[in-house]
């Protein structure tokens, strides 16, 4: 008997709803429906539109369950987006673009006080400015009072997924982007986020890729009309992660480039290369 994936890909330009089969052996795709993803202005910042973000998924599931009722639902994004929730559980503030100029001087002030060297040997990342961190670190410089009233730090596709069924966790992969995330142990760095002044506090629980995360809430359901029981999953939530993974025969041997809004190059270890030649290459 054939089963049915739904599956939101949310690029920094469209995002993509498929609808995959799976007869036991073989993936095939059944339907796809693509959204327009545009970053909204509104002086003098720069943002993500997350709940035009948070419809497409919601339509697609709509479309999709009409004929064939998905049997779970797994979402990835582009990295560096994150949204904090205040202690109601909702959103506390529009979602920032990674392109806004707030970040646009960090790069030397963090520099400063712990260098990118050092982040690199203990998160495995050397972040441009549109990283998670940089971002953090801007807010934290300015002072904002989000990093202390927030409740709770969730990224993108994360976040996306509380809204669906009211669970609150971080995928590994999605994590291992953000230059927040201690590569030794797989938790958040302690020392990262001391040094730039984060609250450790706010970050969730680190989830593996594959957990299945809950059930659409009741509520949503009732409200779009869906069937509740539809169960979201936590995939490999950074898009270039989820794609890596799905290349047939990709071992030691292989290397990766993927072209997107970024550009991206990667090889599969047992553990993390950091070394200063690694390092000197920019990887």
């Amino acid at each position: 008997m054939e089963k049915y994936l739904c599956c939101a890909d949310m690029g920094a330009t469209n995002i993509k709803i498929g609808l995959y089969s799976f007869n036991g052996k073989q993936i095939s795709l059944a339907n796809s429906i693509v959204f327009d993803n545009k970053p909204v202005y509104v002086y003098p910042s720069l943002y993500w539109n997350f709940f035009s973000l948070y419809d497409a998924v919601i339509t697609g599931l709509q479309t999709f369950s009409v004929h064939k009722k998905p049997c779970s639902l797994g979402i990835d994004s582009w990295g560096a987006t994150f949204g904090f929730l205040n202690a109601k559980g909702q959103l506390a503030e529009p979602l920032f673009h990674y392109r806004d100029l707030r970040t646009k001087d960090i790069l030397s002030y963090m520099e400063n006080i712990y260098s990118k060297k050092n982040v690199f040997y203990k998160t495995g990342c050397q972040p441009a400015r549109t990283y998670s961190l940089p971002q953090l670190v801007s807010i934290a410089q300015a002072k904002e009072s989000i990093l202390h009233s927030a409740s709770e730090i969730l990224f993108l596709p994360d976040l996306v997924s509380y809204f669906l069924c009211g669970i609150k966790t971080t995928e590994l992969s999605f994590a291992g982007t953000t230059a927040l995330l201690d590569i030794k142990n797989n938790t958040w760095s302690k020392t990262v986020l001391n040094k730039f002044k984060i609250p450790q506090s706010l970050f969730t629980k680190i989830v593996n890729a594959g957990t299945i995360k809950g059930t659409l809430l009741p509520a949503v359901a009732e409200h779009y009309n869906l069937a509740g029981s539809i169960p979201i999953v936590s995939v490999c939530s950074h898009d270039t992660a989820s794609a890596v993974t799905s290349v047939p025969g990709f071992d030691e041997k292989s290397i990766y480039i993927s072209f997107g809004t970024n550009i991206n190059m990667g090889v599969e270890t047992d553990i993390p290369c950091v070394s200063d030649e690694a390092f000197n290459f920019g990887l």
